[in-house]
């Protein structure tokens, strides 16, 4: 087996065909990232961490399968009242990391997600250009395109 024969095998284990995860977490349904939310100088209340989770976890629709990963997220204020939020996500082959320091702590994990979600699509892109002569590697990924331009489509109406 060759290296890139190696190397298209870990990730067709990494982004496996299924299904996009169709539970939200209003429904009690599955959730494919653990959280771990600290605080350091706040108290995590059940407000901050609703937030942080339903937030985070969009980043679970570009996944296909079950992640099983675990989000790590310290959330930080200092003493002129600017907040930092940081998110690890480790997984198999990949790792993501983002942290933002912002006055608001909302916005601080609004802008984390928004880095989340352009690091995956850099990865994407970066596996599918490198397997682009082999068929299917498109299938690891859901295809997020065409649901984003379909919920704005029916949003402007």
């Amino acid at each position: 087996m060759s290296k890139n024969e190696k190397s298209f095998q870990k990730q067709q284990e990494f982004f496996k065909v299924c299904r996009i995860s169709k539970y939200s977490r209003n429904e009690g349904g599955v959730h494919m990232l653990n959280f771990n939310i600290r605080g350091e100088n706040i108290e995590v209340t059940p407000a901050i961490r609703d937030y942080v989770e339903t937030k985070i976890e969009k980043v679970e629709r570009y996944f296909n399968e079950d992640l099983n990963a675990n989000a790590n997220v310290n959330l930080k204020v200092y003493n002129d009242k600017q907040t930092k939020v940081e998110v690890t996500i480790p997984m198999k082959n990949l790792t993501l990391r983002a942290e933002e320091r912002h006055n608001d702590m909302y916005a601080a994990v609004d802008l984390i997600v928004d880095k989340l979600e352009r690091q995956i699509r850099k990865h994407k892109t970066k596996v599918n250009r490198k397997f682009r002569d082999r068929e299917g590697t498109g299938l690891y990924f859901a295809n997020v395109t065409s649901q984003m331009e379909a919920n704005s489509d029916s949003s402007d109406e």
